[in-house]
């Protein structure tokens, strides 16, 4: 079987477009998808490597990093799956996307209606059942819940995913059980501390990065509900999640102040993209900088 599709590729700051800047090329052999992917005129402040995207089926793929060089970027990759989508992320507010004509077909098939449709009652009703659902998720979170994850001093909105995290870094509340019947002893909790970091430490695994006796935790993006709340967007920042997918772990630190550590290899370039998305060190194991030393970009952040 061979089929070929080019998909093209336009520039989004903030999600409004400005303009075709390069194709992806697909080429279906068989079982395999040979992709060529160009991308031109770019504006200069992009310079270095960026990580392509790939969406197969219902996942998004970290494919590989392409290089830009004076607005000009150019990769070439096999899939084993059909691709549907593809992003390039430059910053947080600036990425390069394109998508294939069977996505966009699915799109519309999905968003088709057998009737006619009163589109500002349908609005108006989403919104009357979204307002409800609020509601209901609210009334079934228990208020000593609550009470536990404030008094732990996290920074969190309200949601169940996120009193499920307070649950685990905090003491539950023990209801006295009046049976005759032997219970079984319940499974220790970490204690609670008056401290943030301390709680954080007795939480989280421990990692010495420099090999001195500065402590700082292992954590995930999952785990970025501990940062104060202008700082948990970094949970898409793009050299975050590519150092993430590489070494499977970043690192949160105190120094004077704290501090995100993404690990990765000293280049003089992978400075320079680091540095476009916010990170403005590197450290590493004696402290000197060089070439192909494994260390941490860093960047300042509050919990």
């Amino acid at each position: 079987m061979y089929q070929k599709e080019i998909v093209y590729l336009n520039l989004f700051e903030n999600d409004i477009k400005n303009g075709c800047v390069g194709y992806l090329k697909i080429e279906q052999r068989q079982e395999n998808y040979y992709m060529e992917l160009q991308v031109k005129n770019i504006p200069n402040i992009f310079a270095g490597s960026f990580p392509i995207r790939l969406q197969c089926e219902n996942d998004w793929k970290e494919a590989d990093m392409l290089a830009i060089n004076n607005g000009y970027g150019r990769w070439i990759g096999i899939m084993s799956e059909a691709v549907a989508r593809v992003e390039i992320l430059l910053t947080d507010s600036h990425r390069i996307k394109g998508e294939s004509k069977k996505a966009q077909t699915s799109e519309a098939l999905v968003s088709m209606h057998t009737e006619p449709v009163d589109y500002m009652q349908a609005d108006e009703e989403q919104k009357q059942r979204s307002q409800s659902e609020v509601v209901i998720e609210a009334k079934h979170i228990d208020n000593s819940q609550q009470a536990i994850a404030e008094s732990s001093g996290l920074n969190q909105p309200r949601s169940t995913t996120t009193i499920i995290k307070a649950e685990k870094i905090v003491e539950p509340i023990k209801t006295t059980q009046h049976s005759d019947t032997p219970q079984e002893p319940a499974s220790e909790a970490p204690p609670l501390y008056e401290s943030k970091w301390e709680q954080l430490l007795a939480t989280y695994d421990q990692i010495h990065p420099y090999g001195d006796n500065r402590i700082y935790v292992k954590l995930e993006p999952k785990d970025f509900v501990v940062l104060r709340s202008n700082y948990q967007h970094l949970v898409n920042n793009s050299f975050l999640l590519h150092g993430f997918y590489n070494y499977r772990y970043v690192i949160l630190g105190k120094e004077k102040d704290f501090y995100i550590g993404v690990p990765g290899v000293f280049y003089e370039r992978e400075k320079m993209v680091a540095l476009m998305f916010g990170f403005e060190a590197f450290e590493c194991e004696g402290g000197d900088a060089e070439e192909g030393k494994f260390g941490y970009y860093l960047r300042k952040v509050e919990i």
